[in-house]
């Protein structure tokens, strides 16, 4: 897409779009991963690393799962207790 002066631009949004199709869980939670994808397109075109974008896909993930996610003692305790 070099030949183009948005090529850029227009392969991140696809790229972008496919990545939150990818990630579908409805329309807020796909659009959402589409913007996430546009920030991990932007981490490439800037490091030209796709193990920076893998990383920084990681991160969110292992953040989201620990501090939004990954139930507490007391949550476990009382969903077994019924």
């Amino acid at each position: 897409m070099k030949k183009y002066p948005w090529g850029d631009y227009l392969a991140l949004l696809i790229a972008s779009l496919l990545f939150g199709t990818m990630h579908f869980g409805g329309v807020k939670y796909t659009l959402l991963a589409s913007v996430a994808g546009i920030f991990y397109g932007l981490i490439y075109q800037k490091t030209k690393s796709i193990e920076a974008s893998i990383a920084a896909h990681f991160s969110l993930n292992l953040a989201h799962f620990t501090a939004l996610t990954y139930p507490s003692a007391d949550d476990v305790f009382f969903e077994a207790m019924g």
